[in-house]
């Protein structure tokens, strides 16, 4: 009965942070790019099963106790101090402590993992300027006389961009950066046979005059592209390091042939990879087309602007001039880290909820670890008394307790430790620049849980630490 109004109550309490939680838990997940839309409304069947796990667990932690009492021998029980008639159940209470720490040390390797993952994720080389670069989305296909103004309308509309104060370099591209979009095409390398199509298929993008410097890339050999290559039979074309070394292993393919959808280019760049796409992905075969109305023209294209402060503080003056020369064609502005973060945004909403469990978990392990040293301190009330009286200073009553509460910590992250290694295999496809064995992580884990226990130790071996030798000796 004690143990079900235990229960009940808590289960209250915990139906009105549910109420409270879940508001805040969206309003996490959704910052920044489109939000999760979820129906957090109370539901009948969720209730339900909680309500039933509640009872299940109330009704575990009570029978337990509660069947161990009445097998008590009464004539044992009458010769005997009451205190000692717990020690099974004392050392069962430590088991389960000890598993809650396994437990959470699983719980926190998994999450410094993610943690480091993410930190990998946020601040890998992409091989641009991520932090610098903003990206105006021009909806061209919504002009009236697209196919007559194409051939400068973005140029054109890249030299205004390129004259607004504080932008250090202006260009522009058809798929753009993290933009979901890529175009797909087959090459013909004079020399290299091909057996199948995924060994000609390359990805290519068709862009302005100064990309390159636009970006912020590193050229490892050849120029940037300038205004000849955009004219009319010029078809340059640059290579990405991927490329160069599936198609020129041994050779150097600046000012090589290469065909792209029957046209001719001529190899004029190496640029080192860049990620235009996703983050994680491996780098893949890359040419880009200096623009020069040889291929298609697509629906709309992408303004690459780098500026010298944060991007997001020139979105006004850079949409008041480009707007100004587009005739009324919509315009919008991005800058490149926000669609970065938008393509790793999976990744934060794990972590973000991994790191939120594990402060959970630490909670509930103090709380835990509180009780029963809590406990164990006060049937030890006398004890501590005696040695007290004895000439013990408090200090090393202190130290004992705190020394109780160690083992405790020191055993369950003995036992998790192995544990945490093989679950985190679970996440390896989670996981980025980072091992499932990463040492920073199991450090981390390992700290916090002993200062986690010694700090849940610290209070009850204070509060003992505090009892008069006298008052103690009569606590029997």
């Amino acid at each position: 009965t004690e143990s079900t109004l235990l229960g009940l109550v808590a289960g209250a309490l915990g139906l009105l942070a549910t109420v409270w939680a879940t508001p805040t838990l969206l309003a996490l997940v959704n910052t920044g790019g489109v939000p999760i839309t979820l129906d957090a409304r109370p539901d009948g069947r969720v209730l339900g099963f909680t309500a039933g796990i509640t009872l299940l667990s109330v009704l575990g932690v009570g029978l337990v106790p509660a069947f161990g009492a009445t097998r008590i021998n009464l004539g044992t029980a009458l010769r005997a101090q009451a205190r000692s008639l717990v020690g099974v159940r004392a050392r069962l209470r430590r088991l389960l402590v000890m598993a809650q720490i396994a437990l959470a040390m699983l719980l926190l390797v998994g999450a410094g993992l993610l943690v480091r993952s993410m930190r990998a994720l946020t601040h890998a080389d992409l091989g641009l300027d991520r932090d610098h670069l903003l990206l105006l989305t021009v909806r061209s296909s919504q002009s009236p006389d697209r196919e007559a103004r194409w051939e400068d309308f973005p140029r054109s509309l890249a030299d205004r961009a390129a004259g607004v104060p504080g932008v250090a370099a202006a260009s522009f591209s058809q798929e753009g950066l993290f933009s979901g979009g890529e175009s797909l095409g087959h090459v013909d390398v004079l020399g290299i046979v091909t057996h199948a199509d995924s060994q000609s298929a390359i990805n290519f993008d068709l862009v302005g005059p100064g990309y390159f410097r636009t970006l912020g890339a590193t050229l490892l050999r050849g120029r940037d592209f300038g205004p000849r290559d955009a004219q009319p039979g010029a078809h340059s074309a640059a290579i990405n390091e991927t490329m160069a070394r599936a198609y020129f292993p041994a050779s150097d393919p600046i000012g090589r042939t290469v065909t792209l959808d029957s046209t001719a280019y001529t190899i004029v760049a190496i640029v080192r990879d860049v990620q235009e796409a996703d983050v994680r992905a491996p780098p893949v075969r890359r040419m880009y087309v200096a623009q020069s109305g040889a291929i298609d023209r697509g629906l709309s294209f992408e303004l690459v602007v780098r500026t010298v402060g944060d991007p997001s503080l020139y979105v006004a003056p850079l949409l008041q001039a480009v707007r100004a020369a587009a005739g009324g064609i919509p315009i919008g502005a991005t800058p490149l880290r926000d669609r970065i973060a938008r393509s790793i945004r999976q990744d934060a909403l794990v972590t973000q909820v991994s790191v939120a469990f594990g402060v959970l978990t630490l909670l509930l392990v103090a709380l835990g670890l509180y009780g029963v040293i809590a406990y164990s301190t006060r049937q030890r009330t006398a004890e501590l008394g005696l040695r007290a009286a004895l000439g013990a200073a408090p200090g090393q009553v202190v130290q004992m307790v705190l020394l109780e509460g160690g083992q405790l910590a020191v055993s369950g992250v003995a036992l998790g430790l192995p544990l945490g290694l093989l679950a985190t295999r679970l996440i390896r496809h989670q996981l980025f620049g980072v091992g499932v064995v990463d040492t920073p992580s199991l450090g981390v884990a390992v700290v916090v849980l002993l200062v986690t226990a010694l700090l849940a130790s610290y209070l009850p071996a204070r509060r003992e630490a505090r009892v008069e030798p006298l008052q103690a000796l009569r606590a029997d």
